[in-house]
């Protein structure tokens, strides 16, 4: 008898830890997205910024070839950042559900909460898929307009 208390004790603390392992691991993941974000957003206006400041004194192909991989690298960070939005709607809305059901009492807590990380999960997977195919293109192709202006913006200062 003592030992099947203790199994129990031992799973209940187990599915406590799990809880708190998934709940650090949708937090870092969060911030992780946040701070990728806040970087390219700064990033854009950087380059934005010396482009309108420097566009007259450039080639009409480099302003063509830099603008195209400017849009190349934004449009997908744009969709990304549609689709966060989209996920975080969708989620909070599977969620209202859920705290519905609870509260009508067709539902335990348990059961939500396991309902709602599953939800989580197989929202995160899709999106996991997708997320690292917009930043790679999004960076190469921000890294490739940013060296264009740092070339002609070189060139310019030893120019005259």
């Amino acid at each position: 008898m003592n030992i099947s208390h203790d199994e129990d004790n031992y799973c209940n603390n187990c599915i406590e830890r799990l809880k708190l392992h998934f709940e650090h691991f949708k937090r870092s993941a969060d911030e992780e997205q946040k701070y990728t974000s806040l970087v390219c957003s700064l990033g854009y206006v950087t380059l934005i910024s010396i482009f309108s400041f420097i566009q007259k004194n450039l080639i009409i192909q480099h302003k063509c070839i830099f603008i195209c991989c400017l849009f190349i690298s934004i449009f997908p960070f744009i969709i990304n950042e549609i689709w966060k939005m989209y996920m975080g709607i969708e989620n909070n809305k599977y969620q209202n559900e859920q705290w519905s059901r609870n509260f009508k009492g067709l539902i335990t807590l348990d059961e939500m909460l396991m309902n709602i990380n599953k939800k989580e999960i197989e929202i995160f997977s899709n999106y996991e898929r997708f997320y690292y195919f917009t930043f790679y293109t999004s960076l190469i192709f921000g890294i490739i307009a940013s060296a264009i202006l740092f070339f002609e913006s070189l060139y310019l200062v030893f120019k005259g």
